[in-house]
């Protein structure tokens, strides 16, 4: 990533603002496509890049002309291999530290992820020397595991009330039993037949 550091004090004394040097840089770092060119049975794009390849061409890039003087940007700034500029500071109860995101993609499985990076981790801690600590900071399948778990909760509540509403009503404990067996198959069959197609929602 290339960085413009500006000098606002040159800014100020060559009487230009951050805009003027934003416009030359926007104006003189272009890429035109251009055509293309049919050179035997190939044809070839051909493109008219403006942009300098090396970072001195960037400082050389000219901003304003002043009294038959040319303002380059290396007057005002510098243009250097730098990086975004830090945002965020992590820190482990009180202790500066670096944090590690693990995403998954839409196709992955939650609960899978987080065993497989927990297992990892194993193999990855013997490399670390002895003062360096690593912590588990965050793990969305907690949350994942306790949704299944209150699916599944709630579905045996759901079944035990139905079966003892029918159980009240009808009076008779055959009827009863086949529609408490026939609430969990039926849900069991759906599951088996998402998992049959890839469908995955954890």
């Amino acid at each position: 990533m290339v960085s413009v550091d500006l000098d606002l004090k040159a800014l100020e004394a060559q009487n230009l603002s951050e805009s003027d040097v934003l416009n030359a840089i926007n104006a003189q770092n272009l890429v035109f496509p251009s055509g293309t060119a049919k050179i035997g049975a190939k044809e070839y794009p051909i493109d008219l890049n403006t942009s300098p390849t090396l970072i001195e061409g960037l400082n050389n890039l000219p901003i304003k002309t002043v009294d038959g003087t040319v303002i380059h940007l290396q007057d005002v700034a510098q243009v250097r291999d730098g990086y975004l500029p830090q945002q965020n500071v992590v820190r482990q109860d009180g202790v500066r530290s670096s944090m590690i995101s693990v995403l998954k993609n839409g196709t992955a499985s939650t609960l899978q992820v987080a065993s497989g990076v927990k297992a990892a981790m194993a193999s990855v801690l013997k490399t670390v020397i002895g003062d360096v600590q690593v912590k588990l900071f965050g793990d969305q399948s907690l949350f994942v595991e306790a949704a299944i778990s209150g699916v599944v909760r709630e579905g045996v509540i759901a079944a035990c009330l139905t079966a003892v509403m029918l159980l009240l009503f009808l009076g008779s404990w055959r009827s009863t039993v086949i529609v408490a067996i026939s609430i969990p198959l039926s849900v069991l069959a759906s599951l088996a037949v998402l998992s049959a197609l890839g469908k995955r929602s954890t």
